[in-house]
């Protein structure tokens, strides 16, 4: 675990206290392979009662924990920033590697032939990685919408994968995390009016498709007692929340837990699956992964048979 010092950090008494919690609870969601970002991370100090859930608390935890980092006294690989990273291409050092880069990242297209094809949106690109590697285990693919998700993403969506899904008798389900907040609980039914309108212009066919909002609302906010924030009065859509919900009280999908979010996606998605065929995929997808497997463990064999072809045409 890399607890790296760069920088001689003595914090007080108090201070200590607060980044001896936070290693904790970093370490706590690292055992369940989740990583935090510190808004996350503050959302857990919150919920404890650690610290209270305004904007100066919150700049006041996001300086100790990078103080903290630098000091070597919070693992570096426990907290992300999951809305910047670096880009690059691949590389081999020969084929053979590349042919076992393949059999490890091999994958055939489980939910081909499956009645309902789920796809996942978040309102948020920071939490991109608490729901990746569920979805990624559950073959579904996922984007964040950023807010009101914009008509070119939504578009994009329908032309290269809600239609193809449509043509092949798949009914595409659209499952929608979102904050609780005056815009938060409207943007699910912002994805569902267009997504809806692009669909019957291509196909004719009205009500597809069925956008579920999985979180966060009313009953996990009662369950799990997510810390709340104040509605934003300058959204205009600010005097129907309070109606409908008769507080001006929001909550972010930040503050559930990683667990909770993904249990939220896997729970929702196998619902709709079924398990004999994707079992059968599951099984087609090992076969073939044992024969890629073969060719990685005798390439030199296949460049000799590769060479004597060669020779042998000349």
């Amino acid at each position: 675990m890399p607890y790296i010092a760069y920088v001689k950090y003595r914090p007080t008494p108090d201070v200590l206290d607060l980044i001896q919690k936070a290693d904790q609870v970093a370490n706590q969601y690292a055992n369940q392979n989740f990583d935090l970002t510190v808004r996350q991370l503050f959302y857990q100090f919150v919920s404890n009662n650690w610290l209270l859930n305004t904007p100066q608390a919150y700049n006041r935890i996001k300086d100790i924990i990078k103080k903290a980092r630098l000091g070597g006294l919070i693992d570096w690989d426990h907290i992300t920033d999951r809305t910047r990273w670096t880009r690059e291409n691949s590389h081999w050092n020969d084929p053979a590697d590349l042919i076992d880069s393949a059999v490890s990242s091999y994958a055939n297209e489980k939910w081909r032939g499956q009645p309902i094809r789920p796809v996942v949106l978040i309102e948020k690109d920071a939490l991109a990685g608490v729901i990746d590697g569920t979805c990624r285990a559950l073959d579904v693919p996922y984007f964040p919408c950023r807010g009101y998700s914009s008509i070119s993403e939504l578009w994009a969506l329908v032309q290269n994968r809600l239609l193809d899904y449509i043509k092949n008798d798949q009914l595409p389900v659209i499952l929608y995390l979102g904050d609780h907040d005056p815009s938060g609980v409207d943007m699910d039914r912002d994805v569902q009016d267009r997504l809806r309108l692009f669909i019957k212009h291509h196909t004719g066919i009205p009500d597809v498709p069925q956008v579920i909002r999985l979180g966060l609302n009313a009953a996990q906010i009662n369950q799990y007692q997510p810390p709340a924030n104040s509605a934003k009065t300058l959204d205009k859509r600010y005097p129907a929340y309070i109606k409908k919900y008769g507080t001006n009280n929001c909550w972010e999908l930040d503050a559930l837990a990683p667990p909770v979010i993904a249990g939220l996606i896997r729970d929702a998605v196998l619902k709709l699956r079924n398990e004999d065929q994707w079992n059968d995929a599951v099984k087609q997808e090992e076969e073939t992964r044992k024969q890629l497997e073969q060719v990685s463990d005798r390439w030199d064999d296949v460049v000799k048979f590769l060479n004597n072809g060669n020779s042998t045409t000349k």
